[in-house]
């Protein structure tokens, strides 16, 4: 008797004698083979008490029925166990494991990693589901292309959003180590793999009841990854003297808007020169530089329109009137479409463009604080002189070089960068008079020929 291929089927030949016989058996065949689930696929005896119907895969070293059918699939069928012979690539459900599995042409494996189903998997090519704790002895590597990784919760109520928890199993944390890293990588202009900064997270005391941490936010400068800023208690940026000093502070060498030092010492130029040199001080800010810029912008035309519209008549009835407007629209032209031998087939409207070219500016800028203290000078004040600094300071109620009442109250918005310059420039003026009085102090010790 002829048979199919694949899954040993019987055909039933021309004239055959009781046709319902091979019929059936193929009909069983296909019910035990077609979408396959089975019970279990561990055990090495038949079950005490199947029942019609059910499905096994043969463990190893088989006893009892089942003997010479390891990993075979057994079906109890009228009272009696047949057993199908499966072929590399047949794939079937175990129920009591909730998980599909694969012949491989010798062995029942899982058919998506062992992790998959089962949550064992910890290496190779497992798929680990992420509803449990999963450990990897090896870099993972999860490439979507241009599609992100994200992490999505959903919940309507107050809790905690979706979050990324990374931690160190340690017993044996001390200050300095690290406890997690964020790692941004891509190519260099040859090719090769370069580090280009990282998010890192440090132990910055580790006593019980009194754990601190801190974030070094590191990038790469000459092919060197080092820290650029921290956050501890305060922001420390760069390698300033002191490190952090605490909550709500910022540590920094230097600082500056929009590129110019914002903490200029012009105290020392006056007390050698008695003025202030704006050349000098303009020069040290950098002018705003805007290249030039090429871009192709869409041409309009003004175009009449006729448009309807209701308008309402003077005894409250409504009249459809046409009215004819001029308005903007985009100029459009009909571009062709050729076929690969030039021949036209169709064409299609597209917008007219043209090039437009801003030119190149620069920006001439200027040391503002510089400017305010020259004109304060320019004005007769002179900080070294008390007497007229404590005229200036009663007459504006506020140190001379801030910002008068009526500047903060009336006038343009100070930026708070400029608030900061300006209470330098006074503290700087206040050191002229503190100056001052201290050489006229040391000139009466001289005279009275004792310490005051």
């Amino acid at each position: 008797m002829a048979n199919t291929a694949r899954l040993n089927l019987d055909l039933i030949a021309a004239n055959q004698a009781q046709k319902h016989v091979p019929a059936n058996e193929a009909y069983t065949k296909l019910d035990t083979l077609v979408m396959p689930t089975v019970l279990d696929k561990d055990f090495t005896a038949p079950p005490g008490s199947p029942t019609e119907g059910d499905c096994y895969i043969v463990g190893t070293s088989a006893t009892g029925d089942w003997t010479g059918n390891d990993k075979a699939v057994a079906r109890y069928e009228d009272g009696a166990w047949r057993f199908f012979t499966p072929a590399s690539g047949w794939l079937t459900w175990v129920q009591d494991e909730s998980a599909m599995y694969v012949y491989s042409g010798s062995d029942w494996t899982a058919a998506f990693g062992s992790a998959a189903y089962k949550d064992i998997g910890t290496s190779g090519d497992v798929v680990p589901k992420l509803d449990t704790a999963h450990t990897w002895t090896a870099a993972q590597t999860f490439d979507g292309g241009s599609t992100p990784l994200s992490l999505k919760r959903t919940d309507n109520t107050a809790a905690v959003g979706p979050y990324l928890d990374l931690f160190r199993e340690s017993n044996a944390a001390t200050a300095g180590h690290n406890l997690g890293m964020v790692r941004f990588r891509g190519r260099d202009g040859s090719g090769g793999s370069a580090i280009y900064g990282d998010v890192l997270g440090v132990i910055a005391d580790a006593t019980v009841g009194s754990v601190k941490g801190k974030f070094q936010m590191r990038t790469a400068v000459s092919g060197t990854v080092a820290s650029r800023m921290s956050v501890e208690s305060g922001v420390v940026v760069g390698s300033p003297t002191g490190g952090d000093q605490g909550s709500g502070t910022i540590n920094a060498s230097a600082l500056y808007d929009d590129g110019v030092a914002v903490c200029p010492a012009l105290r020392s130029e006056f007390l050698e020169s008695g003025t202030v040199d704006l050349d000098f001080w303009d020069a040290t800010v950098p002018d705003i530089e805007i290249p030039e810029t090429v871009e192709d912008v869409p041409v309009y035309e003004d175009a009449e329109e006729t448009v309807e519209d209701l308008m309402e008549d003077t005894d409250g009835s409504l009249i459809r009137k046409t009215m004819v407007k001029t308005v903007r629209r985009p100029v459009e032209e009909f571009w062709p479409i050729y076929d690969e031998d030039g021949n036209g087939l169709d064409a299609v409207l597209r917008p007219v463009t043209e090039r437009r070219v801003t030119p190149a500016q620069t920006i001439t800028r200027r040391h503002e604080i510089a400017h305010l203290f020259k004109r304060m000078l320019d004005d007769g004040f002179d900080p070294r002189e008390p007497r007229q600094y404590i005229a200036k300071l009663t007459a504006d109620q506020a140190l001379p070089g801030m910002p008068k009442v009526d500047e903060f109250t009336t006038g343009p918005k100070i930026s708070l960068t400029e608030k900061f310059e300006r209470l330098w420039l006074a503290l700087e003026m206040l050191a002229l008079v503190v100056i001052s009085q201290e050489k006229r102090i040391t000139v009466l010790e001289d005279r009275l020929g004792k310490q005051i």
